[in-house]
């Protein structure tokens, strides 16, 4: 996974998430005049993706776009989401 670590006026670069924890020197770019093109991966990642961390990271933003995009009361959300994912992934949540 990456997180934004700085924008120029074409395009925005990103680096691994585990930057600081792992010493990863994982970085890519995207374009902002063509969103849709392909990430330039700069440089690789060091470490093996954490699935774990991948899945709880897109039922959060699964349920913060339902929170906002219905009516569902926040626990229904959470618990409908938190019983989407397998036992040792929710114990990340």
């Amino acid at each position: 996974m990456y997180t934004k670590y700085y924008s120029t006026l074409i395009s925005d670069v990103w680096r691994c998430s585990k930057a600081s924890s792992l010493k990863c020197p994982g970085k890519l770019k995207t374009s902002k005049e063509n969103p849709t093109e392909i990430p330039i991966i700069d440089k690789a990642h060091t470490h093996p993706p954490d699935t774990h961390e991948v899945e709880v990271n897109k039922c959060l933003a699964r349920m913060k776009h339902k929170a906002a995009t219905t009516s569902t009361n926040p626990i229904e959300i959470y618990c409908e989401e938190l019983g989407s994912l397998d036992n040792e992934t929710q114990m990340m949540v």
